[in-house]
């Protein structure tokens, strides 16, 4: 694959290190970042999960792709400078992206395999490219074979800690653009090497992500985009209203959806317990259920819906602000993505095994 895309905000691409003439199957892996949507944040994670994959599967070259979300950095508002973009706009922008990478890249007559990493709100916006994939609108070139939903702030956002805390000021009319104006003011006299100095001394990030977070700051348009897709999110991330086929079959008959690995933070200031707790007693997989399909049956088809984990080991909803926990999530999301591989490569099997034994009978 070439490592050029079509894009045009701040991106990471990241090729597979094995050689081309390994005889293995290709996987993009997309990642969606969270709210700052600013890829650099992601460099010590997606580095790591880069050299985890390179490791992990003796049949499959893995590809990273991400990218800042649209609106977040000067150089991605085009000709509008004025403009914020909401929260549809980015699954819409993204989506486009993504298609656009596709027709580019793929140079077989077989779809482009393509596994979505999410974060945070990141994670809402996987789901909803895949409802968008499952109606057809994400074109013939790709196929979702699965996501890793990392924190997923993917229903009742405005419920969690923090959200209950910052629905009210969001309400408030062009609060995205006070606040950026007073962030402005404060920080109009401040270099951004001493600004990235005292993030790096008070709130303990490293450098890189100090960098970033100041860089943030001094944008013309970052805090505002924040501050404006948050808001959106509020309204926006509500209840589940996801189609059956997003979550899994609820017959072995139903076609195997893409793959969902939920991760959890445990007491996570953006997503609440509750809510947490009643999409996973609604749509995780659990075991014993579905003995009525036969325990055979009923374990291959409950087994395609979603896993969904809760953190025990303390990594915060921010874990990209740290590269410990950026390593101890890399190595994590490398087992789910080989989990998705391994999921569909069994899947293929068994229907290739009923396939031929359906023709040995006629």
């Amino acid at each position: 694959m070439s490592s050029q895309a079509q894009c045009s905000v701040p991106q990471i691409y990241l090729p597979s290190p094995l050689p081309a003439s390994t005889p293995s199957s290709d996987y993009l892996i997309w990642f969606i970042t969270g709210n700052p949507g600013l890829i650099s944040y992601y460099t010590t994670f997606l580095n790591s999960l880069s050299a985890h994959l390179s490791k992990s599967h003796s049949t499959a070259r893995f590809h990273i792709f991400g990218s800042s979300l649209d609106g977040f950095e000067a150089s991605s508002l085009a000709s509008n400078k004025d403009k914020c973009y909401s929260l549809q706009d980015v699954i819409s922008l993204t989506g486009h992206r993504i298609q656009g990478y596709v027709r580019v890249q793929n140079k077989s007559e077989d779809p482009m395999k393509v596994i979505l990493v999410g974060h945070s709100v990141g994670a809402y916006i996987a789901l909803e490219l895949i409802r968008k994939w499952q109606d057809g609108g994400m074109g013939k070139g790709m196929r979702v074979w699965g996501a890793c939903l990392l924190f997923p702030t993917v229903t009742h956002i405005a419920r969690s800690p923090s959200g209950k805390k910052v629905a009210g000021i969001l309400k408030q009319h062009d609060i995205e653009i006070h606040v950026s104006t007073l962030v402005k003011i404060l920080t109009y006299l401040l270099p951004a090497i001493v600004l990235t100095t005292l993030i790096h001394a008070v709130m303990r990030f490293p450098e890189e992500a100090a960098k970033t977070t100041a860089r943030f700051i001094k944008s013309p348009v970052g805090v505002r985009q924040a501050l404006f897709l948050a808001r959106d999110e509020m309204a926006t991330i509500t209840d589940d209203q996801w189609q059956a086929s997003l979550w899994g079959p609820l017959t072995t008959s139903t076609p195997a959806p893409p793959k969902l690995i939920f991760y959890f933070g445990q007491n996570d200031h953006w997503v609440a317990d509750e809510t947490r707790d009643e999409l996973i007693a609604a749509r995780g997989y659990r075991e014993g259920e579905g003995k009525e399909l036969g325990e055979a049956k009923a374990d291959e088809a409950q087994k395609t819906r979603p896993k969904m984990i809760i953190d025990d080991e303390g990594i915060p909803h921010g874990f990209c602000l740290r590269d410990d926990h950026s390593e101890l999530i890399a190595r994590k999301v490398s087992g789910f993505v080989t989990e998705i591989v391994d999921a569909h490569i069994a899947i293929g099997k068994a229907s290739n095994r009923v396939h031929h034994d359906n023709k040995n009978h006629t």
